[in-house]
């Protein structure tokens, strides 16, 4: 009987031993884990760091880079900005802009000529007359009629100029309707003439 009791003892024995071996391994392996993730985390964060000391070293050398760039640069730019205030500032406190309607002198008004009525050209065939103020001769002119009204005279003068003549309306008591002046009688005669073949009375009058 005692040597079975020992064999099962000894069963029992080594089962044992198994079973703490397992869970030691067990527990090696947790340790084993544990500390890969706290070294893990460690050099995660310590890259991390690292990651951000170089950006902010790399923004203070830009930082740096760009402070050099102004203080090199010269200062034209900035004096051209300033200049036109100050050219502006000249003209004192109390100058008031001008509009360029304004600014821009008025143009001259244009004068209302008078409308000045054309010469009539004389008839075909009619000697040209002599004004009476420019000859201090005797003057030859053709009277077309004598009338009481002014109106009367006027009308027959406007249609003698239609038709090229060159008349002279007398006032008086008479307003007398005379066409041409003339320095020779033969001139007055021609025209005579023909004013009668027009149909208008016609008579030779002499002015000195």
């Amino acid at each position: 009987m005692a040597p079975k009791k020992k064999s099962k003892e000894q069963k029992k024995s080594k089962a044992f031993e198994r079973v703490y071996l397992i869970l030691t391994l067990v527990a090696v392996a947790g340790v084993a884990i544990f500390l890969g993730y706290v070294v893990g985390q460690y050099a995660i964060q310590a890259a991390t760091n690292a990651l951000d000391r170089e950006i902010a070293q790399e923004g203070d050398r830009v930082r740096q880079q760009v402070a050099e760039t102004a203080r090199q640069t010269p200062p034209n730019s900035a004096a051209q900005v300033d200049a036109t205030p100050e050219a502006d500032d000249t003209r004192g406190p109390g100058t008031r802009l001008q509009s360029p309607s304004e600014s821009t002198p008025p143009s001259p008004s244009r004068e209302v000529q008078p409308a000045v009525e054309p010469t009539p050209k004389p008839a075909p065939g009619v000697p040209q007359t002599v004004p009476a103020a420019t000859s201090s001769k005797q003057l030859f002119r053709v009277q077309v009629g004598a009338f009481s009204s002014e109106v009367n005279a006027q009308s027959l003068a406007g249609e003698l100029r239609d038709k090229g003549y060159q008349v002279l309306v007398v006032p008086g008591s008479l307003h007398r309707v005379q066409v041409g002046a003339f320095a020779e009688r033969s001139n007055a005669e021609t025209l005579k003439r023909e004013l009668e073949s027009k149909g208008f009375p016609a008579a030779i009058i002499s002015t000195d």
